[in-house]
């Protein structure tokens, strides 16, 4: 006999407890009495939630049941009323705001995708440098980063520098100007500060 069945079971005090002075008397026979009173109050609980169950479970198969048919009878009308309609556009509405959300989330998936991968390929690619020339210079910037043009009369030529930077004439001088500009240097120098004074100060 399992420990279930046993707590079920009454025990009998007849043996061990003669009379009820004993029972109060005797720890053994308030402990029997106590089981007893335990296994029955624990079966009559036990009745009563099945039966409870049970009634609650014919209850729910008969509404369904009754649902069930209700519906059936719905379809197989020929007309159907406003309320059949509003259940219908309920269910739609339902069934396209779970396709809206499952779209949704393939969108966030599909759009992190694609930021990480445009992310990868900018790691992996050499920087670019932005164009903002104009075709001449352009065209004149494929050799190098700037390029200088020789006029076709004259010794000078015009230099041009890449990303719009304004161009300038460059005059190459001669041998003669670039004497001629160091004679008037030394002419300034030796006039307004002669190497005697110079000399003076430094030796005293």
């Amino acid at each position: 006999m399992s420990s279930a069945q046993s707590l079920h079971q009454p025990r009998s005090t007849t043996l061990s407890c003669v009379n009820s002075d004993d029972v109060t008397r005797d720890p053994e026979c308030q402990l029997a009495r106590l089981e007893d009173w335990a296994a029955m109050t624990t079966k009559t609980w036990a009745k009563e939630v099945q039966l409870e169950l049970q009634a609650e479970r014919d209850y729910l198969e008969h509404e369904v049941k009754r649902r069930l048919q209700a519906l059936v009878i719905n379809n197989d009308r020929e007309g159907h009323d406003g309320n059949y309609i509003v259940r219908c556009l309920v269910l739609e509405r339902g069934l396209l705001q779970s396709e809206n959300l499952r779209l949704q989330q393939r969108l966030s998936v599909f759009d992190h995708f694609m930021i990480q991968s445009n992310k990868a390929v900018q790691d992996i690619s050499p920087p670019q440098r932005e164009d903002s020339v104009s075709p001449s210079v352009r065209e004149a910037s494929q050799s190098a980063p700037w390029a200088t043009h020789v006029a076709p009369h004259g010794p000078g030529w015009r230099v041009y520098f890449p990303n719009d930077k304004p161009s300038f004439y460059f005059s190459p001088c001669t041998r003669e100007e670039y004497d001629s500009k160091f004679d008037q240097c030394d002419e300034i120098l030796a006039a307004k500060l002669p190497v005697s004074s110079i000399m003076g100060r430094l030796f005293g």
